[in-house]
């Protein structure tokens, strides 16, 4: 029989104190040191009751001789009590334990820090998406806000193409000569502020180079852009054209070529672009960004 101090567990500063073994720190690492304790407590509680109603049936009996029930109790219980003294048992039992948890821990933690990777990624990767998009959008915004002011500052100018070139021309004349004669707009030295031929003078003579136009006054400009259907069938043969950016020039000839079998008709009006199309729908481009959203 154990004495009652053994049964009732060893007692510092009105703490009970158990047997620090490799078992009870790994129980109290993975399932909490408050369970075990309870557990200890649990069974010492039964094992109490148990004696005591196994003495109070002897004392009732008046047996004086233990009997079997008692000595099998008794000795069930010392040899739980020796077994949680056993510390080369508890070692076997929580070698045991961590052989079998190891591995579903190990992946539990994989898994977990996979996922929480992920999630991560998948988070950053949004983020990045996002501030990209709103990067391209503030790009699209400057990008057709400085195209407009540069085609704004050609407000006054205007491109005429296919009239002949000679050394000795003066340009000015050349232009106000074309205009006179063939679209019947008379132009004075004064409302030119600037003129002279595209580009540098080529060695072998062959198309002629343009004339761009700067006026002095919009509304001369205006005049001449609109009297240019007058130049049909004009020989040789001649067309003006509004002083295009560059990506504004480009776009309408992307336009033109990739549209070519829907479009009846595209021209431009200060600076924004005209399409018709074949079902007679009308398209207006006043920026860069608008041809991202045409539907023709």
């Amino acid at each position: 029989m154990v004495s009652q101090t053994e049964r009732t567990g060893r007692q510092t500063g009105g703490r009970r104190q158990y047997p620090k073994t490799p078992f009870t720190v790994l129980v109290a690492v993975r399932w909490d040191l408050s369970s075990f304790e309870a557990a200890w407590l649990i069974y010492r509680v039964k094992r109490s009751a148990l004696l005591s109603t196994m003495q109070r049936d002897k004392r009732q009996s008046g047996s004086k001789q233990p009997g079997v029930s008692e000595n099998l109790t008794d000795t069930v219980c010392n040899h739980i009590d020796a077994l949680f003294q056993d510390c080369d048992f508890i070692t076997k039992i929580t070698k045991l334990l961590v052989d079998s948890l190891i591995d579903p821990i190990k992946r539990a933690i994989t898994d977990s820090i996979t996922e929480s990777v992920r999630n991560s990624l998948k988070f950053e990767i949004q983020d990045t998406a996002d501030k990209l998009n709103e990067l391209k959008d503030k790009f699209s915004n400057m990008e057709d806000t400085l195209d407009g002011q540069e085609q704004y500052s050609r407000r006054n100018c205007l491109v005429l193409f296919g009239v002949p070139e000679n050394d000795q021309e003066n340009v000015i004349d050349v232009v106000m000569r074309t205009f006179k004669n063939n679209l019947k707009v008379v132009v004075q030295p004064g409302d030119i502020d600037r003129t002279h031929r595209l580009g540098p003078k080529a060695i072998k003579r062959g198309k002629p180079r343009g004339i761009i136009i700067k006026f002095a006054h919009y509304h001369l400009r205006d005049k001449v852009y609109r009297a240019k259907k007058l130049l049909k069938g004009a020989t040789p043969k001649m067309h003006i054209l509004e002083s295009l950016t560059s990506k504004r020039a480009k776009l309408l000839d992307d336009l033109r070529k990739n549209y070519k079998d829907k479009i009846a008709a595209s021209w431009t009006q200060d600076g924004r672009i005209y399409l018709l199309t074949n079902n007679n729908q009308r398209h207006v481009l006043n920026k860069l960004s608008d041809a991202k959203k045409l539907r023709v």
